[in-house]
């Protein structure tokens, strides 16, 4: 969490849980809807939890992010659109966007409250995203696919719109 009181442990397993690093004492459970959940993000605030995971067989259509509610332990809403396992996560400063990065399916942008998907990337291959963020504004994100050399994409996060690629040597 960000005021570094509790992690968020995702175990390949349906459930999340949540520790106490002060006590070593599991302190919340998220059972979701995913057979495996691999990836896990903290809002700014520590209120929300993004929990990103997949079926066992690749191409189900069932890889979602489940969006939990911290303190009443509720799902807020599931994320439906990867086909592949959801690997990388992040939630936007002001909660209204989450980024998702997708084992051999790409990036995409979710509006958090409807839950309905605003951009997609890297659809034209497949593509394993390795890295995604919010710039602390919110303004921005970036995308780092794994495909050799590939930049570092920057993106506008209201249109979607690549703002600047910043190349690896």
């Amino acid at each position: 969490s960000p005021d570094g009181n509790l992690v968020a442990l995702a175990l390949g397993t349906r459930e999340v849980e949540l520790m106490d690093l002060a006590t070593g004492k599991f302190v919340k459970s998220f059972r979701t809807d995913q057979v495996a959940n691999v990836s896990v993000c903290f809002s700014k605030d520590g209120k929300m939890l993004a929990v990103g995971g997949g079926d066992k067989e690749p191409n189900t259509g069932k890889c979602t992010i489940e969006v939990w509610d911290v303190g009443s332990e509720k799902r807020l809403s599931i994320l439906e659109g990867h086909s592949h396992t959801v690997r990388r996560l992040a939630i936007s400063p002001d909660k209204k966007s989450i980024l998702s990065g997708g084992l051999q399916d790409g990036a995409r942008l979710w509006d958090s409250q409807t839950g309905k998907e605003k951009h997609a990337y890297y659809q034209d291959k497949k593509s394993e995203v390795v890295g995604v963020a919010f710039l602390p504004d919110g303004k921005t994100f970036l995308t780092l696919s794994a495909a050799p050399f590939s930049p570092v994409q920057f993106w506008d996060t209201t249109t979607g719109k690549e703002i600047s690629p910043i190349t690896r040597n």
